[in-house]
């Protein structure tokens, strides 16, 4: 099997891209589409397991494995041009950067590296361009070249790997709960504190409790964009991600779950501890005797911008390509920022030299 993958157009041969507003895969030559119903078979048929993702389906044992060491760089022949494309490690679908064709890099996407799931985006590159820009406008502080025609052309629709999990647990909870009553009797008010030994034991879930898979992402600013709605959630197909960036995981299952079941187990005390009608306190300790994650690893759409500044810093600004959720570091115009300041300093100063000459 090729090592590329590029959708063909069945009419005219051009290579077919993903459009979120038409929600089908379409030439941008000849405007033949290809509904999104065909791209969900094929996902289906070809890959039965990956169907099962809206149910919860656990990742396999082989997903732990580790990237070969020592990839950093990796060459591949566009199947249009025959130009060669060279991508990152963990890059997973790109362009060309001689014909521009959408590339879906197979061996990045397969074995213990394909998805269970994916999220397509639900927004054109014009949409995102125009929130982005609204966004912007309410900001008076920030750089003019940050929203420039040329800076908006590096505006860029990323696939982005996460990790999800679904963690049900066993848990106990011993101690004690108490509740405190008052009766008034003429001047002398009685409370009354009863003591009481509890026990509690049950089974919680944790649902969808999801960490970054891409080391070089900012937790900050993909935790910033959430929630994505995984009633979105489709099973993978290579077909959504023609025509978009996609990145391929880098952190491991173990890392993540590790991760999450230490957050889910957190909840357990807050749970075991519910105060709710029947008691005014509770304490004690809480112990978690079996856990069980169901973890799936998933691509989310992302529209990306970059900025670098006249410093060494970089700012990046990230919509989630589904609900339009913005978050992002902007680059201050520290100029315009100190003409402000100053202007409101001399405003100031001069109020308070008008109001001292009249109170003399």
């Amino acid at each position: 099997m090729s090592n590329v993958n590029q959708f063909k157009c069945p009419a005219c041969g051009g290579a077919l891209e993903y459009r979120p507003g038409q929600k089908a895969m379409v030439c941008p030559y000849c405007g033949t589409t290809v509904e999104e119903e065909s791209i969900l078979q094929e996902a289906v048929q070809g890959q039965p397991e990956t169907a099962a993702v809206q149910e919860q389906a656990p990742v396999s044992e082989e997903a732990t494995q580790e990237k070969p060491e020592g990839e950093e760089l990796r060459s591949y022949h566009c199947q249009n041009c025959g130009a060669e494309i060279v991508t990152g490690p963990t890059t997973a679908a790109t362009r060309c950067y001689y014909c521009h064709s959408p590339v879906v890099l197979n061996p990045r996407l397969s074995d213990a590296f394909r998805p269970d799931g994916v999220i397509p985006f639900q927004m054109e590159l014009q949409e995102a361009k125009n929130r982005f820009q609204a966004f912007i406008a309410k900001k008076r502080f920030v750089r003019k070249d940050f929203v420039s025609p040329q800076q908006l052309e590096d505006f860029s629709g990323v696939y982005y790997p996460y990790w999800m999990d679904d963690v049900t647990m066993e848990a106990s909870f011993d101690g004690e709960a108490t509740t405190v009553s008052s009766i008034q009797r003429g001047a002398v008010t009685e409370t009354h504190t009863r003591h009481y030994q509890l026990h509690r034991e049950g089974t919680l879930q944790v649902n969808r409790l999801q960490r970054k898979a891409l080391n070089q992402t900012s937790r900050l600013l993909s935790d910033g964009i959430q929630p994505f709605q995984m009633e979105g959630m489709r099973p993978f197909a290579s077909e959504y991600l023609s025509g978009f960036l996609a990145e391929s995981r880098d952190v491991t299952l173990a890392e993540a779950q590790a991760d999450m079941e230490k957050e889910a187990q957190g909840m357990v005390y807050g749970a075991m501890t519910h105060v709710g009608d029947a008691f005014h306190s509770v304490k004690g300790n809480a112990q978690v005797h079996k856990m069980v994650s169901r973890m799936r690893y998933v691509l989310f759409p992302v529209w990306v911008l970059t900025y670098r500044g006249q410093g060494k810093e970089s700012f990046y600004y990230m919509m989630n390509g589904q609900t339009g959720q913005v978050c992002g570091k902007l680059p201050l115009d520290t100029g315009k920022l100190g003409l402000f300041s100053a202007i409101c300093g001399l405003a100031v100063a001069g109020l308070l030299c008008l109001g001292g000459a009249m109170l003399w």
